[in-house]
């Protein structure tokens, strides 16, 4: 059950519900076009932060604060893929890499396992907490 700021239940009778669509596309302007949506990203990953056991509201600055953490996940991979260099061959040895690339790649496979981990177990919440933690 969704609560408003004032602790009310919200409903569709209600006049204190919220769109859905209004958070994941925007609200429809005057001239038709929808503005200031935060998509379907920013709303499932602030729904994995809630606890699923007691009821919560939606708290626009929250899901402003949880929609800037995308947008920066989302920076960071890109500038990270960005940066990904392919080696010549397949055949690249683990003992050829530098210090801080093994580090890396060590670093990587851990974070690959767990959150692959946590995937298979369905701890959402888990699997976010360590794509923020790691980033």
């Amino acid at each position: 059950m969704l609560l408003d700021e004032k602790g009310d239940k919200i409903s569709k009778s209600s006049r204190n519900s919220v769109d859905p669509t209004d958070l994941i596309e925007g609200t429809i302007k005057l001239s038709g076009d929808r503005m200031h949506g935060y998509g379907i990203d920013t709303i499932r990953a602030w729904a994995i932060t809630k606890d699923s056991d007691t009821n919560s509201y939606v708290d626009r600055e929250e899901i402003e604060r949880v929609n800037q953490e995308v947008k920066l996940l989302r920076g960071l991979i890109r500038i990270m893929l960005g940066q990904v260099q392919l080696p010549s061959s397949a055949d690249t040895n683990f003992g050829d890499l530098t210090l801080i690339d093994k580090v890396m790649m060590a670093k990587i496979l851990k974070f690959g396992v767990q959150v692959t981990e946590a995937y298979e177990r369905l701890d959402l919440k888990q699997a976010y907490s360590l794509i923020q933690d790691f980033s």
